[in-house]
């Protein structure tokens, strides 16, 4: 219905103000909470993934900002992910809803006994990794409403993803955002 609502307000403005410059902008800012469960010293496995976050489609023109739809992020995940450390400074990252299963560079620390206290991933290895993903879900986004007929850039802004042992748990957070221009 949101979305009903947007495309609708969208045409009513276009068809009223095409002025050369305006732009429709996309934009998702997320906070993912993952936690993993300890199967051993180094290996860790999900036992959840939340996301939650705001979604925002805005019309941009030289007479001001319109926000056309405005939408809570609230998602779970139940895929499986799996952290393991597998060097010194290497974690293997398995993910399957992303069909991701990669070594990457990571800061790892470790007790006198070798379990895990807190691993770092940085943003560029994060976004390396999921780039591909959050692109094509925005673009999707953007392409469903059929009213675009320039180009579309993207960018992605992240965190590092930080992960801290507690208890049997590792608790990762990261921030996202992803924002879609098109003009």
């Amino acid at each position: 219905m949101k979305t009903t609502l947007a495309v609708f307000a969208l045409a009513l403005t276009l068809s009223t103000s095409a002025f050369a410059g305006d732009r429709l902008v996309y934009t998702v800012k997320g906070h993912e909470v993952l936690t993993l469960k300890k199967i051993s010293k180094t290996r860790f496995t999900k036992i959840s993934q939340v996301v939650t976050g705001q979604a925002s489609l805005d019309y941009i023109t030289a007479k001001g900002t319109k926000n056309l739809s405005s939408q809570e992020i609230n998602e779970a995940s139940e895929e499986l992910v799996s952290l393991e450390v597998t060097g010194k400074n290497v974690v293997r990252l398995i993910d399957i809803k992303e069909n991701i299963n990669k070594e990457i560079p990571a800061t790892v620390s470790t007790s006198l006994f070798g379990s895990v206290k807190a691993i770092t991933v940085s943003a560029q290895t994060m976004e390396g990794l999921y780039a591909a993903s959050m692109k094509k879900s925005g673009l999707d986004t953007l392409r469903n409403l059929r009213l675009l007929g320039g180009a579309i850039s993207s960018s992605i802004v992240s965190t590092d993803m930080t992960c801290a042992a507690d208890g049997d748990l590792l608790i990762c957070q990261q921030d996202q955002t992803l924002t879609l221009l098109a003009q």
